[in-house]
């Protein structure tokens, strides 16, 4: 027993002894020269140790370096691909004897990556084979067909801890990203436990956290499913996520939430033109996820931007140039108003003029920014309650939209407004030089007077209107658009009203009715208004105009130019007369005198004026018509004209004397 025990004494004096010897043994420098040659031929790079390097064997085989970095492949920038500052590792030494490693702690200290993307596409990530070969064939032959002869059973791994690290992005075109003040700890005591990761960084100026546990990092890599926790946050968004992983594939439960998608985008993109909107775009939204490859399907999203609320599913497809996005929705009521400037909310085509006013026209001459239609492809389905845009009001109603190569199509179906139904479908061709623009119409027993007030603020036309219409423009500006505006319809109005002038009046008491014009108290009503317009360079021309009235009839004929934002127009009202013919019995109608109205001047406040020399000519071509007009006309028109032999001097005295926006 005392020789086993001397035995054994001898053998930890031994080994107490290699313990210190081995190590001072061992140069650095020999240490330095087997990493460095046998890294460069497992990869091709070159790997260098600027500062010290240490080695522990007991109770842990441990290394300690510093300076150690592994360089660019050829073809990217001359800073190193990987810099450490300092490194250590401790592996224990008797779970070696067992092919076990077991690594109890791991520590990377200033460490710097740089991922770089040149411009023929290649990324310095890629080990490829020919960087390998290289490396290979540094390699003694002898070393190469030896092999190491040590592959081990089982992996354990302690504490893993980086400290004030960095990562760098370069893409193709030299944009750079940029990760810093990197601190992370990872935990994964073997393959088939947990990963534990939690990091905290500083990009774009903001502290980014992330947090995530993956149930086994040994099942993952064997391309079986593994479940993981995640979460993302800064001060202006948090991303949570919970599913499993499969090799590429992801399927997890999603929440995005963000206190300000205005402060989000100014951070993901500072570079970038800001959210021109005053709303906070506050923004919380669910969804299953489903991703594998380049591509997501989203169902069950729930979405709620500020004070909207819709739901529905979507389908993301990043593999081609420009990302593809289907989208079917349901929302409630869409209130865009608190998305607008609060300037701009009153009503549509004020605020419109008013913008363009300020710099000088009635139609803005700013170029109109297309490049967001180029951004993706869209196939958007939108179920909505209704629609509000300033005063303009839709009720429930589908939208569909396409977008593609710069291209959107857009229609309102069936919807309900203004107490009637309407369709309406716009195209706009952003792919187009210079860019072209086509809207088309049908509205059936829409309400006037309010569809036109919430959209012009004109309230000077009321009735129920059945409209078709098809119009198309192209340009840089609004401007542009306006003056190359074509198109054509027609309209038929019922049990309307004209407000501020009175038709009948202008024959039946010429004097106090242009006096008058655009008095409050004036009106004009009707049973019936119709007929069909064409449009050509921005200037619409009606020829067909009938209002019929109760004892009258107005024809009327003229244009709207809508680059000058002027009218030119000419109204004719008659009255007329009907009684029973005495030998047939049938009712007959006797025409009285017509007194034409020129109406002028800007749309924002027109003029009207009595056409006398359209009277004159009348008279002057048939007396005779003109004076049995005169007996068929009213009272007060006969007692303004008390001769009739002498009408035609009296209507130039009665009709010269009125000016023009009288």
């Amino acid at each position: 027993m005392k020789k086993l025990a001397m035995v054994l004494v001898l053998l930890v004096v031994l080994l107490g002894a290699a313990i210190v010897i081995v190590p001072g043994m061992i140069s650095p420098e020999t240490i330095k020269a087997q990493l460095t040659q046998r890294v460069e031929a497992a990869t091709g790079r070159k790997l260098t140790i600027g500062g010290k390097l240490a080695l522990k064997v007991f109770p842990f085989i441990g290394v300690e370096a510093e300076q150690v970095s592994l360089s660019n492949p050829d073809g990217f920038g001359k800073d190193a691909f990987v810099s450490v500052g300092a490194l250590q590792v401790d592996v224990a030494l008797l779970p070696l004897l067992h092919k076990d490693i077991q690594v109890n702690s791991f520590m990377l200290k200033d460490p710097v990556i740089r991922l770089e993307v040149n411009k023929d596409g290649k990324r310095n990530w890629d080990f490829t084979p020919a960087e390998v070969e290289k490396g290979l064939a540094k390699k003694p032959e002898a070393e190469a067909k030896k092999g190491s002869g040590f592959a081990p059973s089982n992996l354990t791994l302690g504490d893993i801890e980086i400290s004030n690290g960095a990562l760098f992005y370069t893409d193709g075109k030299g944009a750079v990203q940029k990760v810093e003040k990197l601190n992370a700890k990872v935990k994964l005591r073997n393959m088939t436990s947990p990963l534990d990761v939690a990091a905290d960084a500083l990009w774009q100026g903001k502290q980014v956290k992330v947090v995530l546990n993956l149930d086994s990092l040994g099942t993952l890599s064997a391309g079986k499913a593994s479940k993981f926790v995640a979460n993302i946050a800064s001060d202006v968004v948090s991303v949570d996520a919970k599913g499993t992983l499969e090799g590429q594939n992801v399927t997890a439960k999603a929440a995005v939430k963000s206190s300000s998608l205005k402060s989000l985008a100014a951070w993901l993109n500072p570079k970038g033109a800001p959210i021109a909107t005053p709303a906070l775009l506050a923004l919380d939204t669910s969804a299953d996820v489903i991703c594998g490859g380049k591509a997501c399907d989203l169902t069950n999203v729930v979405l709620a931007l500020d004070g909207i609320k819709a739901t529905g599913d979507a389908k993301l497809n990043f593999a081609g140039a420009t990302p593809k996005i289907g989208l079917k929705v349901k929302t409630g009521v869409l209130d865009v108003n608190p998305f607008l400037e609060a300037a701009k909310k009153a009503s549509l085509m004020p605020s419109v003029i008013a913008d363009a006013e300020a710099a000088g026209g009635h139609w803005s001459t700013d170029a109109i920014d297309l490049s967001g239609l180029k951004a993706v492809d869209l196939d958007a389905a939108v179920q909505t309650e209704g629609i509000l845009f300033r005063q303009f009001k839709i009720g429930a109603t589908a939208l569909k939209a396409t977008m593609a190569q710069g291209t959107l199509n857009a229609e309102v179906v069936d919807a309900t407004l203004y107490d009637g139904k309407g369709t309406l479908a716009m195209t706009v061709n952003g792919a187009a030089q210079p860019a072209s623009y086509a809207l088309t119409g049908m509205l059936k027993g829409i309400a006037l007077e309010p569809l036109l007030t919430d959209a012009a603020d004109m309230n000077r036309l009321s009735g129920k209107a059945d409209i078709t219409f098809a119009a198309n423009g192209h340009g840089k500006s609004q401007a542009d658009i306006i003056s190359s505006l074509a198109g054509s319809g027609k309209f038929n109005v019922m049990d309307g009203k004209i407000q501020r002038v009175n038709l009948l009046d202008m024959v039946r008491n010429v004097s106090s009715a242009f006096a008058g014009a655009n008095s409050q108290s004036q009106s004009t009503d009707f049973s019936a208004m119709g007929g069909s317009f064409v449009i050509a360079n921005g200037v619409l021309t009606n020829n067909d105009l009938l209002i019929a009235m109760q004892g009258a009839r107005v024809n009327g004929q003229g244009n709207v130019n809508l680059p000058a934002y002027t009218i030119n127009y000419r109204l004719s009202p008659q009255t007329y007369s009907s009684s029973k013919d005495a030998t047939t019995g049938k009712t007959v109608e006797r025409a009285g005198v017509e007194v034409p109205v020129l109406i002028s001047g800007s749309l924002d406040s027109p003029s009207f004026q009595p056409d006398v020399q359209g009277v004159i000519q009348d008279a002057l071509s048939d007396p005779t018509k003109f004076k049995d007009a005169i007996k068929n006309s009213g009272k007060d028109l006969k007692e303004q004209i008390k001769q009739p032999k002498d009408a035609i001097k009296n209507l130039k005295g009665l009709l010269g004397g009125f000016k023009k926006g009288q």
